[in-house]
């Protein structure tokens, strides 16, 4: 594998943009309750759209076709 295909998979985008985001909140800055709960919300929910969106990749037209020649005939 190459580090741009580790890079641009799943685990490997969400793992980055929680690094970052751990840093950012790792770095010292004075913050508030309310921009606690901002950065966690920032934090925790396009990653998990992501893992949403991207579960399982859709039948291919062939996978579709050869199911339906598999499925019994009445």
């Amino acid at each position: 594998m190459t580090i741009m295909s580790i890079l641009f998979q799943r685990k490997g985008i969400v793992s980055a943009w929680v690094f970052f985001l751990g840093l950012v909140a790792l770095a010292g800055w004075p913050m508030t309750g309310a921009t606690g709960v901002l950065l966690l919300f920032v934090a925790v929910v396009p990653p998990v759209i992501l893992l949403m969106l991207s579960r399982e990749p859709a039948l291919t037209i062939a996978e579709v076709l050869h199911h339906a020649e598999m499925s019994p005939t009445d």
